[in-house]
């Protein structure tokens, strides 16, 4: 049995109760489908997080909404009108700089994500919220520098006496002293070679401890 088709003016009317009780996707979300379909991701420069941060509250302080400061710095639309960590952590890795690790990417997405949840659920201004990112990164990025600026000494101490071993060997050889062959010799050679093997690992392993020590106290 073939059932008969529906009449224009039943089918209209399911449509309107459809779209009333929202069981159909409004004009704008179709729309912005349809965008983020065909469109292509737009490939932005690289300026940074501090100035992809400074960028999304511009944008809001002149009148923009928070989804559409998202859309600009991504470089593409978004299907959803949606803020969430995937998204911010997106856009920030296509606008980081070269210097800037993984590790602040996520932490300034998390905190963007989080604000953006806070502004919308207590209905504050979405640009303050930002601002407040873009000064706990700031001071992020100047701890950081702060501390490998404290490192670089301690780190190229290490180097140093790291290498100087083989150095000494090195330079050894050159006046014919012969170092190498009194290491390998079986006796006093292979006693020293051991003890001084072990001394050298034992020191590395020293100098790393300290490191990681102070490390964490300048993290804390």
């Amino acid at each position: 049995m073939i059932a008969e088709p529906m009449s224009p003016a039943w089918a209209a009317m399911w449509a309107a109760l459809a779209i009333y009780f929202g069981l159909m996707p409004t004009v704008e979300s179709c729309e912005r489908l349809a965008t983020v379909v065909s469109q292509r991701r737009r490939h932005l420069p690289r300026i940074g997080i501090e100035a992809t941060i400074s960028s999304l509250s511009a944008y809001m302080r002149n009148g923009g909404t928070l989804v559409g400061a998202f859309e600009e710095q991504s470089g593409r639309r978004f299907a959803t009108r949606k803020i969430n960590y995937e998204r911010a952590r997106a856009m920030l890795e296509g606008r980081k700089l070269r210097q800037e690790n993984d590790k602040q990417v996520r932490a300034v997405a998390y905190a963007l994500a989080v604000s953006c949840k806070l502004s919308s659920l207590l209905g504050c201004e979405a640009s303050r919220c930002l601002d407040a990112v873009g000064a706990a990164h700031r001071r992020m990025a100047r701890l950081a520098q702060a501390k490998d600026a404290a490192f670089a000494m301690p780190k190229a101490t290490m180097k140093l006496l790291t290498a100087l071993p083989l150095l000494t060997l090195a330079f050894g050889s050159l006046l014919g002293a012969r170092p190498l062959a009194f290491l390998l010799k079986p006796g006093i050679g292979t006693l020293c070679l051991i003890f001084g093997g072990v001394s050298y690992a034992l020191g590395l392993l020293w100098m790393r401890a300290l490191l990681k020590e102070l490390d964490e106290k300048v993290g804390e």
